[in-house]
């Protein structure tokens, strides 16, 4: 066996001790151990790469997922998440026709049945839709009488013209209580109104030797209809 030496010691029978894993073991020296031990070093130094390396991926796909998942559990609790009706929130889901108390329509406006949401009605659209009436839109909700027409201009409800005048119907009054012998004092014409499902000119008379006045109407017809005074 060759003697081996350093720097200038001779090592063929000295004890020294090498370190394994922090630990020390006491044993023979020689150049065999030398190689061993090198070769085992680099074996540790490769194991703690792959070590580090696997720690270092399963952090890297925990977090991925800590990540992706956390978007996902704010979906599902909102989709877990119901409207309260009578919580006085106007939420997701609820209008004005399914929950009232919490979706209230704004002055002038109104819950559409159809539409399931608060609506403004639209004089001129042809629909008589709630807060609309003949006083506001007779456009849209017409006249209360037949002898009235709605003015589109003023949106407003008017008499319709007559086929007599109020001068023709006091004639026509006149000739008719003449035919009957009485003797006209007093007349007044009061406008024009409805008899029955028809347009009369309204004429109050005072007639001899009768004690109150008398109130008769004359339609287009020139027929003569007396209105009882109450």
């Amino acid at each position: 066996m060759k003697d081996f030496y350093i720097s200038g010691v001779h090592i063929n029978n000295m004890k020294i001790f090498f370190g394994l894993k922090n630990q020390y073991y006491p044993n023979e020296y020689s150049p065999e151990d030398e190689y061993k031990r090198i070769e085992f070093e680099g074996f540790e130094k490769k194991d703690n790469k792959k070590i580090f390396l696997a720690i270092g991926i399963i952090i890297l796909v925990i977090s991925l997922i800590f990540i992706f998942s956390k978007p996902t559990q704010t979906k599902t609790n909102q989709t877990i998440s119901k409207a309260l009706c009578g919580n006085r929130i106007c939420e997701i889901g609820e209008n004005c026709f399914n929950c009232a108390p919490d979706c209230k329509c704004n002055e002038g406006e109104y819950c559409s049945e159809e539409k399931q949401t608060c609506v403004k009605p639209i004089c001129g659209n042809n629909v008589c839709e709630i807060f609309e009436s003949y006083e506001n839109c007779c456009i849209d909700c017409g006249c209360p009488f037949d002898y009235e027409i709605c003015n589109k201009t003023k949106n407003a409800c008017e008499v319709r013209p007559m086929n007599i005048t109020e001068s023709e119907a006091l004639d026509v009054l006149l000739n008719y209580l003449n035919n009957q012998g009485k003797n006209v004092l007093e007349s007044e014409i009061f406008g024009i109104g409805q008899c029955g499902n028809k347009l009369c000119v309204f004429i109050r008379v005072k007639i001899e030797d009768d004690e109150w006045y008398r109130m008769f109407g004359v339609d287009e017809e020139r027929n003569v209809n007396e209105i009882p005074l109450l």
